[in-house]
């Protein structure tokens, strides 16, 4: 918890973006999902997030954006990426979240932390 609210405390600022639900896209061949990501990763690469907190399926998202681009992420100030929101077992167990991290750390060099849900050990 520390880690998260240290920043905070010496003047870090939160960014937030809100999921929307866009009209779809008029490029054939790519869903609203897939488009509402560019700009998610447009603020990475801008420089100014340090700590990233999503849940498995926004990490995919992300991915599937990059392999769309064609390259990898080049985002200077992200330090820390954090899988939160349900548990292994609903989220595809953690099997899926070691493949998710791999993938992840070859398209960033950025592995993904596991947030532990409250009272879990």
């Amino acid at each position: 918890m520390h880690g998260i609210v240290a920043p905070l405390l010496a003047g870090a600022r939160v960014t937030t973006r809100p999921h929307r639900t866009d009209p779809p896209s008029h490029r054939a061949g790519e869903s609203t999902r897939e488009r509402t990501h560019a700009p998610a990763l447009a603020l990475l690469e801008q420089g100014g997030v340090s700590l990233l907190v999503s849940d498995a399926t926004g990490y995919e998202a992300l991915l599937r954006e990059l392999q769309r681009r064609g390259r990898l992420l080049d985002a200077p100030v992200l330090q820390r990426c954090i899988v939160a929101g349900g548990d292994d077992a609903s989220s595809g167990g953690l099997d899926e979240l070691a493949s998710l991290s791999a993938r992840w750390r070859a398209a960033t060099g950025l592995g993904l932390l596991r947030r532990r849900p409250h009272g879990g050990a």
